[in-house]
């Protein structure tokens, strides 16, 4: 893809400056379905990595309910807004640029892993899966469809359930625990359609 540098820059200059917008359009939306299917694998009290943390939504929800949470945002403005809503420690940081080596039983990156280009993705989950412990957990959610697109200028990878089972397959040490897809949980984007992810570190590559 060429000039991926603007479009990465273009993406994380939209949230610096629409953070409150984003904000309110986000904050609220009932997350407890994905909840639910994610806490099946992983123990209160557990490490997570909130990779893309925006609104602080979801880190609030974990913090709440027990876990150890750690939260990253490529936005500096995002950060920020995480930092109003829950006291968990906040890294400025794209997560393109992860070098964690085992340190969180789950990585959680819900509607974020989506702003990293295709020729950047398999890297940067090689880089979640490095930072999960073995037998840790990962959940992802891009939205639904074929090559990308730009809205309001922000950039999006989309991904078919065929297209992200090979990009899984292709990281070796992985189990793939479930591969669904969802409509937007909010009112008035009920069109919106998100492939969801959820896969498990191995302690040695699978046997294809």
């Amino acid at each position: 893809m060429e000039n991926i540098d603007i479009f990465r820059e273009s993406t994380v200059e939209y949230y610096n400056q629409n953070a409150a917008e984003f904000v309110n359009a986000t904050v609220d939306a009932d997350m407890g379905k994905i909840y639910e299917e994610f806490e099946k694998y992983i123990d209160i009290g557990a490490s997570i990595l909130d990779l893309g943390c925006g609104s602080g939504r979801d880190c609030k929800y974990f913090k709440a309910k027990g876990y150890h949470v750690v939260a990253v945002d490529a936005s500096f403005a995002m950060c920020e807004e995480t930092r109003k809503r829950v006291s968990v420690e906040v890294l400025h940081m794209r997560a393109e640029d992860l070098a964690y080596v085992e340190e969180f039983s789950a990585v959680w990156a819900c509607a974020s892993l989506l702003h990293v280009s295709k020729e950047y993705m398999q890297i940067t989950l090689r880089k979640v899966v490095h930072a999960l412990k073995v037998k840790g957990v990962f959940y992802g959610s891009w939205k639904y469809g074929e090559g990308y697109h730009f809205d309001k200028g922000k950039y999006f990878a989309d991904y078919t359930e065929k297209e992200m089972r090979r990009l899984i397959k292709s990281l070796q040490n992985v189990e793939l625990l479930k591969l669904w897809v969802t409509n937007d949980v909010r009112e008035d984007m009920k069109d919106i359609r998100w492939l969801n992810v959820l896969v498990r570190k191995m302690d040695k590559p699978l046997l294809m």
